[in-house]
């Protein structure tokens, strides 16, 4: 952004200073999202180590459970029956619920057949019911690898789940005699809602987190958990919407005895929030971003106002040259006359005349610019104020016109006046002479040699119209707006020798605003700038009674005025 003087040291201290002002709030506004981020961050990871923790726990608590509920109960069972032995016969339904306590009879009622491989000749038997023939031959392949590779010494059983088996969970042990050497493996089926039975009494038993942490809030709604295989089949979820995604899930592996069975818990956004004390905190970009936005703005006013500063600085010192010119130039006129009037070197009473009447004019055109400059300065103040009167504006505009055209060179300049005589306003006669003879200037000014500048007054509805015209070359449409502000000069007139003050149409404007009036220019219709004031509270007045003198013309006649002779028709 140019700013009109700143190469002075004060304008360029103000604009570092402001634009250093726009870096630190910066710099401080990625500050706060830093910490605001780092602290959802650590908030975030706070949730994403209690889902871990919950996984975790669910984790152990099922691989005890399993081996505790589950299968140690079947197995206790099968080993008194000797059901590991190769050859014997396995035992049946009776012999299994003989004699078992309550503990192992709520783990037998899962049970849903029992099987035998032969680890030396690979024949496998099952009963109670008989296992079916695709599970049969799917253990046949499965348990000898199983055994071999992953099977430790120290294992009591192990599970397979076969996959796509419609959730088939089979639980093994090894058989061995004399050195151990395994040489059978037996086992069960379970039936799928025992098991899953058993995994929601894991998951519901007792809180996964810690009732510290809780605080009251509801674990069931505080939490999803599914329990997968595998392969990644659901063997058990704790909501319907359980395949859900969240940011704050976990899994953990349950005990590899299990057959890879793993934990999931996701803990659910709308209430893991109040885990945290406060709140998950929310985001501070758009409130930072908001307040970096209003500092950028509230600088740029900064600098905008600055750039006016200048530029209202640079218009009064033109201002100053203006009127200084404008002033030296009559004074110097009036000076120069006044010597010679003094000093008797008038060589004829032609010239003395003529050295009076310049001295007349100059003094004219020094009062008119003095009463522009002194309006302009109230104005400025908002000091100017009005005496509103009834008044008949023809006859007011006529004595304007008489005391503007002694003002004016001789010949140079003609009037074209169409007065309706009879319209009459609430106005202040001063404030009414002073637009006039503005607007009689600015033609006069602006305007070419030996051109007709022309006046007219009409009533418009129940307001009135005063209009000056010129033969100059007119106002562009773009600019008809402009040419009222203070100090504003078109394009071709900067590079013109006519000298003016910048305040005359402006304060045409002022005086006609505070009459609650309006002003305009537009195209003349004989070529040139057409100037117009509206005012309102128009009204014609009575006619003249009988009998008395006519003072004025009928509405609408037409005077032809040469600079300094009036010419009547």
């Amino acid at each position: 952004m140019a700013i009109p003087g700143s190469s002075s040291p004060r304008s360029t201290l103000i604009v570092a200073s402001l634009l250093s002002t726009l870096v630190l709030a910066a710099l401080l506004a990625l500050q706060a999202v830093a910490a605001a981020q780092y602290h959802r961050a650590t908030a975030e990871g706070v949730l994403q180590d209690y889902a871990s923790a919950a996984a975790d726990e669910l984790a152990q608590r099922i691989s005890q459970d399993f081996e505790y509920y589950g299968f140690y109960p079947i197995f206790r069972i099968l080993a008194g029956l000797d059901a590991g032995r190769p050859g014997s016969p396995l035992p049946d339904s009776t012999s299994v619920w003989q004699g078992a306590s309550e503990y192992e009879r709520r783990a037998l009622q899962g049970l849903r057949g029992l099987f035998r491989l032969d680890l030396a000749t690979g024949s496998l038997v099952a009963s109670h019911p008989a296992v079916e023939d695709p599970a049969l031959e799917w253990l046949a392949d499965t348990i000898p690898i199983h055994a071999s590779e992953l099977y430790q010494s120290d294992w009591r059983s192990a599970v397979l789940v076969r996959p796509g088996g419609g959730q088939e969970i089979f639980v093994y042990s090894l058989h061995g005699v004399n050195d151990d050497t395994p040489v059978s493996a037996y086992g069960c089926e379970l039936h799928p809602d025992s098991t899953r039975a058993l995994l929601r009494a894991s998951v519901r038993r007792e809180p996964l987190l810690a009732p510290s942490l809780l605080r009251g809030i509801d674990a069931e709604s505080l939490m999803v958990v599914q329990l997968v295989d595998a392969t990644g089949q659901p063997l058990y979820a704790s909501h319907a919407d359980s395949s859900a995604t969240d940011t704050f899930a976990a899994v953990a592996a349950a005990d590899p005895r299990l057959g890879g069975i793993s934990a999931q818990v996701t803990l659910r956004s709308p209430v893991a929030h109040r885990l945290i004390i406060g709140g998950l905190p929310k985001s501070r970009l758009p409130f930072i971003l908001g307040l970096l936005s209003l500092a950028a703005a509230l600088i740029v006013i900064a600098l905008l106002q600055l750039r006016r500063e200048q530029e209202l600085a640079r218009l009064r010192t033109e201002f100053v040259s203006n009127v200084s010119h404008e002033l030296r130039t009559p004074l110097a006129q009036i000076r120069m006359f006044a010597e010679t009037l003094l000093l008797g070197r008038v060589r004829s009473q032609h010239e003395r005349q003529r050295s009076l009447e310049i001295i007349d004019k100059e003094a004219r055109r020094l009062t008119h610019l003095v009463d522009n400059v002194l309006q302009f300065s109230r104005a400025e103040r908002h000091a100017t104020t009005l005496t509103p009167e009834p008044t008949r504006l023809a006859s007011l505009i006529r004595d304007v016109l008489d005391t503007f055209t002694p003002a004016t060179d001789p010949g140079e300049v003609q009037f074209r006046v169409e007065l309706d005589e009879t319209v009459e306003a609430d106005v202040d006669r001063g404030a009414v002479q002073q637009m006039v003879l503005n607007l009689l200037d600015n033609a006069v000014k602006y305007g070419p040699g030996k051109q007709t500048v022309g006046i007219g007054l009409e009533a418009h509805g129940d307001s009135v119209r005063i209009r000056v015209d010129d033969q100059g070359p007119g106002i562009p449409q773009a600019d008809r707006e402009r040419v009222w502000q203070r100090f504003a000069r078109l394009e071709r007139e900067r590079k013109s020798t006519t000298a003016g003050t910048g305040i005359g149409l402006s304060v045409v404007r002022d005086l006609a605003t505070l009459h609650h009036g309006t002003t305009w220019a537009e195209e003349a219709p004989r070529g040139g700038a057409r100037f117009v004031i509206e005012l309102p509270n128009g009204r014609r007045s009575a006619p003249t009674p009988a009998g008395e003198p006519e003072t004025s013309q009928a509405p609408g006649r037409i005077d032809e005025i040469r600079t300094g002779v009036r010419i009547q028709p």
